[in-house]
């Protein structure tokens, strides 16, 4: 088991829905593969609340924190 914190860019789409995520370094405290994947397997299951108006992509960023348990 590891402990860290996962920083990815999360790209949505108009409808609420991840369309891409990248791993966003400078906010991460972990370079665990394991960790990353997980990460990124969490974002693809979220779906957020369609903006409004927006009729394009738009991006933000989500830290995802693991501990040890």
């Amino acid at each position: 088991q590891e402990e860290g914190k996962i920083a990815l860019k999360i790209w949505v789409d108009e409808s609420g829905f991840v369309v891409k995520t990248q791993l966003d370094p400078d906010q991460s405290n972990s370079g665990s593969q394991y960790l990353i994947r997980a990460a990124i397997k969490a974002a693809k299951t979220m779906q957020y609340s369609p903006e409004m108006g927006h009729h394009a992509e738009y991006v933000g960023t989500k830290i995802f924190s693991f501990k040890k348990s």
